[in-house]
């Protein structure tokens, strides 16, 4: 397998939704701490919101060299923010993992 150069992320998209005045995206970790999902110790591992005004596209570069260096999961899911800031229902997880070996 080949890593992305450094420089790339992730790139999450989804279908939009016509209620919504902009989305919220939480991204999870599983091994970054403990052998668990990182939301499971009651604090999300990464969240980001007031996203997909134009578009529904979300794009990162978190912990992208921690993701490459392989043994760890990760999830993300999404969830719509009305005109009046009220959040929706939030989507299942979407589970991605890389695999491989880490280039030396």
């Amino acid at each position: 397998m080949a890593w992305p150069p450094a420089s790339d992320g992730f790139v999450f998209t989804w279908e939009s939704v016509p209620e919504a005045s902009n989305y919220t995206v939480e991204v999870d970790c599983f091994g970054c701490t403990t052998k668990t999902w990182f939301s499971q110790s009651g604090v999300p591992w990464h969240v980001r919101e007031g996203l997909g005004f134009r578009s529904p596209i979300y794009s990162s570069q978190i912990h992208v060299e921690m993701a490459k260096s392989g043994g760890l999961a990760f999830r993300w899911r999404v969830w719509t923010v009305n005109a009046e800031g009220k959040p929706g229902a939030k989507s299942a997880w979407c589970q991605f993992a890389f695999a491989g070996t880490r280039p030396r």
